[in-house]
């Protein structure tokens, strides 16, 4: 039969949204404002923590060129075959913990002198907690003019007597014209070559990393103990925090003899990749210290292991790397959040879902108690489903958490309610059953006695 009247009409389709009080309105976005946030911290933290790269190349590098090449050429525009032009920098690359905390590499050019290190405006603005790195040999001995400048202008005197084990770091406050004008607060000093004096029959550093032909692998003992000194600057370095740069020279290249892509691939390839690793902050800035007018001339040199050893690093941190992130529940309270949100803002304009009527009675009566017993049974169901997750790509499985959480926030009634129907039609099949079989007993019970 046809209806004509239209108030038949509108009671045969949708039925108008409830009126909200103006306080369960103000309530409902309250708390919609309140998981809003949280969801945005969340969002900023997936951001932080599980970039689409690990690790980033800074340098300017153009689409058609390798990272090594592109590098490689921008270090060229800073300056002609001498070096590059005094105070010159370029960033190079940044790389990303598994915490969130962000590396950056870059390459400065400086001059280092007792009483100053030049340009003075470039070098006084790098940092406001800054280590220096120095060279020595096991005696202690400021050889070479790099390190005689940066210990005196660290106002540190020579120790008599005063002996380091090789392929070890030693960290000393600096003090005097470094410290006041150039914020370099520590100075570093790695014994990365045998002290050249006395009885050359004993070598110390072949012996430590038992290499036989002492002579003839000269650049392999440097090597060692400048990897184990590295190493060991880095173990040193977090008992002396606050740090927040680290002034990196090519220490065992001069007297040490010691290649250019040798030291570079060793700090930037192996040492730091590991210290990345680990669950600590690495120092935020790190300057790998150049000089123009080096004598001999080893800028070419320096600008092709420069541009290779970053570009490898870069590679192996972005691709190679496993990145273990921390505990990851909050992803799971991200999405909740997100779900939540939603359907508090559908609650307070009067636009109730009927997937989450379960939490409807919240318009009528502003109980917290029945959304935190929503938000924590969304959490708790999250679980079930991050072993499907688990079967994703790992730069996806963050973002699926997320999508997951928003999911139970608006599943979770029904999937409740499901598991109670399931509970009661268990209950009631095996109520029948019992009577069933207590009817067929009475009716045997009854056939025997006739």
């Amino acid at each position: 039969m046809a209806i004509n009247n239209p108030q038949e009409l509108e009671s045969q389709g949708t039925a108008r949204a409830p009126e909200i009080p103006a306080v369960t309105r103000f309530w409902l976005l309250g708390v919609a404002v309140l998981m809003a946030a949280v969801a945005t911290y969340g969002m900023w933290r997936l951001h932080s923590e599980y970039p689409k790269h690990w690790a980033s190349i800074l340098a300017p590098v153009a689409a058609t060129e390798s990272p090594p090449i592109g590098i490689q050429k921008a270090l060229e525009a800073l300056g002609d075959n001498s070096g590059p032009k005094f105070g010159a920098q370029l960033p190079l690359v940044e790389f990303i913990q598994a915490n969130g905390h962000r590396v950056e590499v870059s390459m400065v050019e400086g001059q280092f002198f007792d009483q100053s290190i030049e340009p003075r405006n470039v070098w006084r603005d790098l940092g406001e907690s800054m280590l220096l790195l120095s060279s020595v040999d096991e005696r202690r001995a400021n050889i070479g003019e790099f390190n005689h400048a940066a210990t005196a202008g660290c106002g540190i005197k020579q120790e008599s007597r005063s002996f380091q084990e090789i392929g070890t770091t030693s960290i000393d406050p600096c003090n005097d014209i470094y410290r006041k004008s150039f914020h370099i607060r520590w100075l570093a000093r790695l014994s990365a070559i045998v002290e050249t004096s006395g009885d050359s029959a004993r070598q110390p550093c072949w012996n430590s990393y038992g290499i036989a032909v002492a002579e003839g692998d000269y650049q392999a003992c440097v090597s060692n103990a400048v990897s184990d000194g590295l190493k060991s600057l880095f173990s040193e370095m977090r008992r002396k925090q606050p740090i927040d740069a680290l002034v990196m020279p090519a220490v065992g290249t001069g007297i040490g003899k010691l290649s250019k892509a040798g030291f570079y691939n060793k700090f930037l390839g192996e040492v730091l990749i590991e210290e990345l690793k680990k669950p600590y902050d690495v120092t935020s800035k790190i300057y790998l210290q150049v000089r123009r007018g080096e004598t001999p001339n080893r800028w070419p040199e320096t600008r092709v292991a420069i541009a290779h050893a970053v570009s490898a690093a870069a590679t192996k941190w972005d691709f190679d790397s496993e990145h273990k992130s921390p505990d990851s529940e909050w992803l799971s309270l991200t999405g909740v959040a997100i779900g939540c949100c939603m359907i508090l803002v559908f609650l307070a304009f009067g636009r109730p879902l009927k997937i989450v009527s379960d939490i409807a009675p919240l318009i009528d009566h502003p109980n917290p108690l029945i959304f935190v017993a929503w938000i924590s049974a969304a959490v708790g169901l999250v679980t079930m489903f991050k072993s499907v997750v688990e079967f994703f790509p790992a730069t996806s499985s963050p973002y699926l958490q997320v999508v997951v959480g928003i999911l139970t926030a608006f599943l979770c009634g029904p999937l409740i309610r499901a598991t109670d129907d399931f509970n009661k039609s268990i209950k009631l099949k095996r109520k029948a059953k019992s009577e069933a079989m207590t009817e067929r007993l009475i009716n045997e019970s009854n056939e025997s006695g006739s």
